[in-house]
């Protein structure tokens, strides 16, 4: 019995293992494509259990280990004996065409430190995380076949790794405290791995001087041996030699993104004036203008002040975008309204620029999507705290760029199995007509909430979807999509929205508890307005609305 191989892979899919294996015992043309299925990826979570494969792959007349190519050891049974280096070892013996090899564990990395790497495992191109010297060893040893590196808290015995060849280096990975970027590291990164695509450097850069200005000018490599395709840095500083390097390097890149910390660091030989948080922005405003990168994204991380969310906001969308006449712009915002923990005390403010081409020839279209998240703390005793989502949101984006806003993503509160009464003493409202009259262009809402109290049994949710008047005149004509998750939804959102929304097309409701007579009348209306209507409930969540 000969059946085609792709029909075979096709078929396994659909198979239980036990089926498989049966599969295997009557018909062994099907081996190949169940052995693939069956092995192609393997999780190991006890020793027991990797024993067990062992003995399998080194018995089986059909040798299944070399249908290998992914393998995960996270083994965290401590009550069995441990795996030794001999069993190990027996895994570069029968698994020799492993692809990718991850494990938590630092014992894995002295095994492989002890194999002859150079006879072993010749087409294994990704490790996990190298976070010590021993792993560093490790990745020294196979540069000659390693696809995929990442490295964190290195110092600078990183350089080891950098000053030699790495022909087959696709993607890499610094993350470290400890080590100050130089234009000529970037430029020995490139020389190691002339084949590099992805490139991931969260390391301070140094800033420009006088000394250095000119090498930060000049490409780092050739524009023919240049192949980055995706690009992430660390910006601690408007002088940072990154800002002239990109545009002189990485112009035209697929993605950038810039993650901005303005918490200085303390290197040895790091020198920088002071200087404001807003002239990063203004830094990374003539970036956009010098470079054509199709998508740019900023992630500006410990922010203290609203009033900067407003200016950076105002800087990248307004001052950019209208000034430019042959752009098209529309905006996309997300916004989370959070309790700090003991960890994160500070907004954030992320951005994501993304700039297509319809047709050639016609207008670049700009596609903006800005993120927010605002930590609001309740044990506080202040104004700020009787300020809603909606009116910090309305001083986050300011007129006239609240036109440019098409859709809008509210996320209020945080999950997790907590009882939040103790912080939230009444029920919080979103006004949807005050949404829409900001929001003039708005297209499309998703309303999220994941406070809660508990009330007996059952869950109470704490905020209300409701309107701030009944007796507006209103039609929003642009409005087409409403999604509202665990939010408590009073019904005159339903009679305004098929009423004053001749556009709506769309209406998702999850996990609002709706009550039959309603889902009866939002069947009937959205029938007779040719309305998709998506109504979702799990039962398991009982909320008192």
């Amino acid at each position: 019995m000969i059946i085609p191989f792709e029909i075979v892979r096709n078929i396994s899919g659909y198979l239980l293992k036990k089926e498989m294996l049966e599969c295997l015992t009557v018909c062994k043309s099907w081996y190949r494509a169940m052995f693939e299925s069956l092995y192609g990826s393997v999780t190991i979570k006890t020793c027991g259990s990797f024993r067990a494969f062992l003995y399998v792959i080194a018995h089986h007349e059909l040798t299944p280990g070399k249908f290998v190519r992914k393998m995960e050891l996270y083994i965290e049974d401590f009550n069995e004996r441990p795996v030794t280096f001999t069993e190990f070892e027996l895994l570069t013996r029968y698994c020799i065409n492993l692809h990718e090899l991850l494990f938590s564990h630092n014992k894995y990395w002295r095994c492989m430190n002890e194999l002859n790497l150079s006879n072993v495992w010749l087409h294994l191109a990704k490790v996990p995380i190298s976070r010590n010297r021993l792993s560093l060893q490790v990745c020294n040893k196979m540069k000659d076949r390693l696809q995929e590196v990442v490295f964190f808290e290195h110092d600078q015995s990183i350089m080891s790794f950098i000053s030699s060849p790495s022909p087959k280096l696709l993607k890499a990975e610094i993350t470290t405290r400890f080590l100050l970027l130089k234009t000529s590291t970037v430029k020995s990164l490139h020389l190691c791995a002339p084949r590099l695509q992805e490139l991931s450097l969260m390391v301070c850069m140094e800033n420009i001087n006088e000394t250095n200005a000119a090498a930060s000018v000049i490409p780092l490599i050739e524009k023919h041996n240049n192949h980055i395709q995706t690009l992430k840095c660390i910006i601690h500083h408007p002088d940072s030699a990154w800002f002239p390097i990109i545009k002189s390097t990485y112009h035209n890149v697929d993605k950038l993104t810039l993650v901005v910390n303005n918490i200085l660091p303390k290197l040895p030989g790091y020198t920088a004036r002071r200087y404001t948080k807003f002239e990063i922005v203004r830094s990374i405003i003539d970036l956009i203008k010098s470079t054509d990168i199709r998508q740019l994204n900023m992630d500006f991380r410990y922010v203290d002040d609203i009033s900067f969310m407003q200016a950076a906001t105002a800087t990248l969308l307004y001052d950019h975008c209208n000034e430019s006449t042959n752009l098209k712009t529309s905006v996309s915002v997300k916004s989370s309204f959070a309790v700090p923990d003991d960890f994160d005390y500070s907004c954030r403010f992320k951005s994501k620029l993304t700039t297509t081409l319809e047709q050639p020839g016609q207008q670049k279209v700009v596609r903006q999507e800005l993120d927010y998240q605002f930590m609001r703390d309740p044990d506080e005793e202040d104004e700020d705290n009787n300020v809603s989502e909606v009116d910090l949101l309305e001083y986050a984006i300011i007129r006239p760029i609240n036109k440019l806003v098409v859709e809008l993503f509210l996320d209020v509160g945080i999950g997790g199995e907590f009882s939040w009464s103790s912080i939230i003493t009444k029920k919080r409202a979103i006004y949807f007509d005050q949404i829409l009259n900001y929001f003039s262009n708005l297209e499309s809402l998703t309303l999220t909430s994941t406070f809660y109290e508990f009330c007996g049994s059952c869950l109470q949710n704490d905020i209300r979807f409701t309107l701030s008047t009944s007796s507006t005149k209103v039609n929003y004509k642009f409005f087409k999509c409403l999604t509202v998750n665990c939010v408590s939804v009073d019904k005159c959102i339903f009679q305004f929205l098929f009423k004053n929304c001749p556009a709506l097309e769309e209406l998702t409701l999850i996990d609002c508890q709706l009550d039959e007579v309603t889902v009866l009348i939002l069947e009937c209306l959205s029938l007779e307005s040719d309305v998709l209507l998506d109504i979702k409930q799990d039962d398991s969540k009982k909320l008192l609305i």
